[in-house]
């Protein structure tokens, strides 16, 4: 059942997505009063209802794969050596990126 309800204090859309996961969402922005945020709430809910009829809603928070997070790990490293880097890469590519692969799918 999709409701708008205070949640920790603040007014949010609950709902169930179209694989039945339960998802709590705040609008976003500045509100003046409790009032504004909950009809923000309650547009936001209104807005998410119809893209779960039409199997278009995506979560506003995607989660970031293991090979997204390697990338960016191994770009923070810039004050190391070549070889350092070089063996770094090698443990990304030939054991951790195929473990993490394997285990997601």
């Amino acid at each position: 059942m999709a409701t708008v309800r205070k949640y920790r204090g603040v007014w949010v859309a609950d709902f169930r997505d179209q694989n039945g996961r339960r998802r709590i969402e705040t609008p976003k922005g500045t509100f003046e009063t409790k009032t504004l945020q909950k009809r923000a709430a309650r547009e936001l809910l209104q807005r998410h209802l119809l893209e779960v009829e039409a199997h278009t809603f995506t979560a506003s928070r995607q989660r970031m794969t293991f090979g997204l997070l390697a990338d960016a790990w191994i770009k923070s490293k810039v004050r190391i050596g070549d070889t350092t880097r070089s063996d770094y890469l090698i443990m990304l590519e030939c054991f951790l990126l195929p473990y993490f692969r394997h285990a997601q799918g």
